[in-house]
């Protein structure tokens, strides 16, 4: 064999070699990017994690990535551009004097803010989540740093869809969740420069993992959609079960808010909740080490003392066996701290309270629903769609008087192109 032979032969085996896999990653990158929601403009802030002064922040970066100086969103040609870098396995960043930020105590960055810009979806890593989007650090007023996941609203919804309501409830039911979860966010993100939390004290949002082709076409199908009341945005409060019947705003939460959620809903649908009737038993010793009550009694009872207009529970009182009030908190704090670190199977799930008994050491309450149960009952969602009922006409059983308006209709703050 002469060697140019060889060279051919030699360059058409690298040829069939190297052809399908260009192929692939073309036709793998366009899949991926058809995938994805388009843009909305409409960009949302999740923090992730912040620090004290004295503290750093972690996170991760798979692959290429480049960063930015400042807080925005950045294109890869913008201006601004600081650094270009490959594969942050484990980054500490902190701040140090002088106004400056350190990444791995070698790289040192001379501003407040930067952006981390992946090449790959899905390349950021904060804690056990990779997330998709940009990732910001920050300075907070703490003095310490924030990492906060930029993202554009439509690809954030696919992170929380399915995160909020069971995948396998009907789509129709999904649909309505998905609306209600933008509008949701559409409101706290358009009150100021506030952050969205990736958990119950907003929505809860597990990123990449809770990303998958059937969350993302769903969130097409919606895409842009939210409800308005008189051309007003508003916080489309959901929780799991009603119990039966949907509960006032303003008996909940302390902020004023939208007419069509201070009403209540008649609600049949969600009977066959799991969580539509349940019962919570804990120990003595657990109520007194929770509510921190050792000094002052060792077996106390506990009562409601007031209630909202639907009989809920608004005030818990815990008392000595004399009657006299040792504590007092609002229902939703009682619960919150009665419920912190256990098991859902332990937990009083709302606080529609049917009774309280302390019998043998034990206190046991029992009662209905799961959540705060204002606005959209996801298990009476599901009920609805199981009847027939479209999205629309669920929406509009549980926010009432409101329409279905298009986020590119609205003249939003913060919506900017991406």
């Amino acid at each position: 064999m002469t060697k140019s032979t060889f060279k051919k032969r030699l360059l058409l085996g690298l040829l069939f070699i190297l052809i399908p896999f260009v192929v692939h990653t073309i036709v793998t990158s366009i899949l991926v990017d058809s995938e994805r929601p388009a843009p909305s403009g409409f960009l949302v802030k999740v923090l992730l994690d912040s620090s004290n002064d004295d503290d750093g922040v972690h996170f991760a970066v798979d692959g290429a990535y480049r960063i930015f100086a400042g807080p925005q969103r950045r294109d890869y040609d913008d201006a601004g551009f600081l650094a270009y870098g490959y594969r942050l396995g484990k980054a500490d960043a902190a701040s140090i004097a002088d106004g400056r930020i350190a990444i791995n105590n070698d790289t040192v960055l001379d501003g407040d803010a930067f952006c981390f810009v992946p090449e790959k979806v899905g390349a950021l890593r904060v804690g056990r989540n990779n997330y998709p989007g940009v990732l910001v650090i920050e300075r907070n007023s703490r003095g310490g740093l924030r990492l906060v996941n930029l993202l554009d609203i439509e690809e954030y919804l696919t992170g929380v869809l399915f995160s909020e309501m069971p995948s396998k409830f009907p789509l129709e039911a999904l649909k309505a969740q998905a609306v209600a979860a933008r509008s949701y966010a559409v409101y706290m993100m358009a009150q100021g420069d506030g952050f969205l939390r990736p958990d119950e004290r907003s929505q809860v949002y597990g990123g990449s993992a809770a990303i998958n082709e059937k969350s993302r076409e769903i969130v097409k199908q919606t895409a842009g959609e939210i409800l308005t009341w008189s051309g007003k945005l508003i916080p489309a409060y959901y929780s799991s079960t009603c119990g039966g019947m949907t509960v006032r705003a303003d008996d909940v939460f302390a902020f004023p808010s939208s007419e069509p959620l201070n009403h209540n809903s008649p609600c049949g649908f969600c009977s066959d909740s799991p969580f539509f009737h349940w019962s919570a038993s804990f120990s003595i010793e657990e109520v007194v080490e929770k509510f921190d009550l050792s000094r002052v009694c060792r077996y106390p009872e506990v009562g409601v003392t007031a209630t909202d207009s639907m009989r809920r529970a608004k005030e818990i009182s815990l008392l000595d066996r004399q009657g006299n009030v040792l504590r007092s908190l609002s229902a939703s704090s009682f619960r919150r701290t009665l419920n912190r670190g256990l098991p859902l199977r332990r937990r009083m799930l709302s606080t529609r309270i049917d009774s309280i008994e302390t019998v043998s050491g034990r206190v046991t309450i029992e009662g209905g629903g799961f959540g705060h149960g204002v606005g959209l009952c996801q298990y009476g969602a599901r009920g609805l769609a199981r009847r027939g009922d479209d999205y629309c006409r669920i929406l509009a059983f549980y926010y009432k008087e409101c329409e279905i308006s298009n986020l590119s209709d609205l003249q939003l703050p913060g919506t900017k192109r991406p």
